[in-house]
């Protein structure tokens, strides 16, 4: 496939991947609280693959989803990181 074509897929999955966590959030859909919890979470976690697939569409699968891995985990940890010039912008 195209490097272009590969490309505008994957941004494509990502806003609709987008589109779904929103309703996932906001819709009145009456899932468990485990699956409205997690669901979203797994959401953000394809967003960010998606996205990292778009910028990168040449790379292997795994790689791409080793790097997703990555950045999702350094965002998580960068939440448990508090100082008052940090907890003052929010």
């Amino acid at each position: 496939m195209p490097v272009r074509r590969r490309r505008l897929i994957c941004f494509l999955l990502a806003g609709l991947t987008i589109c779904i966590g929103l309703v996932w959030r906001l819709a009145p859909l009456g899932l468990p609280p485990f699956w409205f919890k997690y669901g979203g979470s797994a959401l953000w976690a394809a967003m960010i693959y998606w996205i990292v697939a778009g910028m990168l569409p040449a790379v292997r699968p795994w790689k791409l989803a080793s790097a997703a891995c990555l950045i999702a985990a350094v965002v998580e940890f960068s939440r448990l990181l508090h100082t008052p010039q940090l907890d003052g912008f929010a």
